[in-house]
């Protein structure tokens, strides 16, 4: 019974200990999209990352960091490197899902935000951020933007929070960056984008885990037991 028992627990810490270790939280955005990676933190995994460029861009995708991480109790995804252009104008569209695996938490808000990096007189500069967010259905349940030449508010607005009434657990996230270099601009771009996920809170195990565990001992128990017999 207690090698039993002994064998059954090491066997669990090793699933533990293989899916942590092969769970990737950082690559360049151009492995990810290349070898169709996934980024996991805690109950949710990114996968499905995709990027389409029109126009002149600077940098290029395997100088792009996308990592996953943790924040204030909230996961963050960020692409961190040169995204931006001396050119009239360029557009880079990013796109990947959100997956939850625990099946009793939903997303209920995605946080945008953007860190900017301009060159030059900024009037006539344009950094546009739209996002579009759909549900496992292609249902569009959530769009924002956020912009440098926002003049709704008084300074330039990075950042803004898209809610998702109902929650749900897989969504389809777009980010469409338009990018316009002023006259007398010589470089528009941002050097970081983020996004912040907001979900349910955690629903108290009630003890039926400790229940199942102790049904599965009892019946290695019973096998053992019969097995002496």
């Amino acid at each position: 019974m207690k090698s039993i028992i002994r064998i059954a627990g090491a066997l669990l810490v090793a699933g533990v200990i293989c899916t942590s270790s092969f769970a990737l939280t950082s690559s360049s955005l151009y492995d990810l999209v290349d070898t169709s990676g996934s980024l996991q933190i805690g109950d949710k995994i990114f996968s499905d990352f995709a990027y389409e460029v029109a126009g002149e861009l600077v940098g290029s995708p395997d100088l792009i960091n996308v990592s996953v991480s943790e924040n204030a109790g909230k996961h963050v995804l960020r692409w961190q490197g040169p995204i931006g252009t001396t050119a009239p104008l360029a557009d880079l569209t990013l796109s990947y899902k959100v997956t939850v695996t625990d099946p009793n938490r939903y997303i209920v808000a995605i946080g945008q935000s953007y860190t900017p990096n301009t060159q030059g007189v900024l009037a006539g500069s344009v950094i546009s951020i739209g996002e579009t967010v759909k549900n496992a259905g292609d249902v569009t349940v959530g769009f924002s933007n956020v912009s440098l030449s926002d003049l709704s508010d008084p300074d330039p607005e990075l950042f803004d929070v898209l809610t998702i009434n109902p929650g749900e657990q897989m969504l389809w996230v777009t980010k469409d960056i338009l990018l316009i270099t002023g006259a007398g601009a010589n470089f528009t771009g941002l050097s970081v984008v983020e996004q912040s996920f907001t979900q349910t809170p955690r629903v108290p195990d009630s003890g039926a885990s400790a229940l199942l565990l102790g049904l599965g001992l009892a019946g290695l128990g019973a096998a053992a037991y019969r097995f002496k017999m």
